[in-house]
């Protein structure tokens, strides 16, 4: 595995006039995930394919492949006759997504501080000394960003990819909820957290890594549902 692919890959790069129509439909759908995690395209939004064949030069084949795996992947909805739309999380299913979240990410703390290497705790360094420099500067968005690099990272060196594929579409589901919802939490908590759940890894303390990612999940939970919106 080369690890720092764990933080170094750019799902908003444009690149959509290829020649591989999987690739541009790939492309296409990145393009949008992001935008939908960003904000641009709220939940309850119709994505009409009409009106994004305007802003993609692709084929509607290509950008039917890109919709429908936004689909397949719960981040767009298909309702009966009326199309696409970005999905609508509720905050009860958001709950019961980080119910889940909890279990799956215990797990992987546990499997990688079981069997860590150089590679993993280099990359794993690197995100927590960005986090810091985002957290001085105030930039919330690049600490979402880094923690989530952080977390996947985790998941990716435990070379479980049934793990790695519903890990991965839990963050995005709950990214979704986010878009519209920030959830308050505090950026040096976070940062202190994931910094103790790095130094667990490196000690080879799996009940520390295990407790510690358990308590950074139920956190959020109680923000969450103690939240007014």
């Amino acid at each position: 595995m080369s690890y720092n692919l764990c933080y170094n890959e750019n799902f908003s790069e444009e690149v959509f006039t290829i020649t591989s129509p999987k690739l541009a439909s790939e492309n296409v759908y990145n393009s949008l995930k992001d935008k939908i995690l960003q904000g641009e395209y709220l939940p309850g939004v119709h994505l009409v394919e009409s009106e994004l064949l305007k802003l993609y030069p692709v084929s509607r084949t290509t950008m039917r492949e890109a919709l429908r795996k936004l689909v397949d992947d719960e981040i767009a909805e298909q309702l009966p006759n009326k199309g696409i739309r970005v999905r609508r999380i509720s905050l009860k299913e958001l709950q019961e997504y980080y119910s889940i979240m909890e279990y799956l990410e215990r797990l992987v703390v546990r499997l990688v501080a079981e069997k860590h290497g150089n590679g993993i705790l280099h990359s794993l360094r690197d995100l927590l000394n960005l986090d810091k420099e985002a957290i001085l500067s105030g930039n919330f968005e690049l600490h979402k960003e880094y923690v989530l690099k952080f977390r996947m990272c985790l998941a990716q060196y435990t070379d479980n990819e049934p793990l790695i594929k519903y890990i991965k579409r839990i963050h995005l589901v709950t990214g979704i909820y986010y878009a519209s919802n920030p959830l308050n939490i505090n950026m040096e908590t976070s940062h202190a957290a994931h910094e103790k759940i790095f130094n667990a890894i490196v000690s080879g303390d799996v009940v520390l890594a295990e407790s510690t990612m358990a308590d950074l999940i139920r956190h959020a939970i109680d923000i969450i549902s103690t939240s007014d919106l």
